[in-house]
């Protein structure tokens, strides 16, 4: 009751209509393409392995040559995991990769295990 009360007392021109009909339309056109623009420019990720399974094979094969008290074996796969997990995030984050196990991807996506390995601080 309140709105018809309120619709009836405005009285618009078509030229005023003309004009809001307008205004509308250029805010929402504006709207779509700064959405459009944030869309296209968005960097798209794409899909890396790393055989994560072989790295570690490489380093407990490596560990298991020294004679390492248990503690200090334990320390060092601790180490090995958190500079492997760092490496990775950080190659993933450079080249906008989302990395996986080899394991988990059947086809199609690149392998990014040697760049980790490199990337990997020496055994210590």
């Amino acid at each position: 009751m309140i709105k018809e009360k309120f619709f009836r007392n405005i009285r618009l021109s078509n030229k005023e209509t003309t004009k809001i009909i307008y205004q509308l339309c250029m805010g929402m056109l504006g709207a779509v393409l700064v959405i459009l623009g944030l869309h296209l420019y968005e960097p798209v990720s794409r899909i890396g392995t790393v055989n994560i399974t072989g790295l570690v094979d490489q380093f407990v094969k490596s560990q298991a040559k020294e004679n390492l008290s248990h503690e200090e074996a334990k320390k060092r796969v601790q180490v090995f995991g958190g500079e492997l997990e760092k490496t990775m995030r950080i190659i993933s984050v450079k080249q906008n990769l989302i990395l996986l196990p080899s394991e988990a991807v059947i086809t199609g996506a690149k392998d990014y295990t040697d760049m980790v390995q490199k990337h990997l601080p020496p055994n210590k």
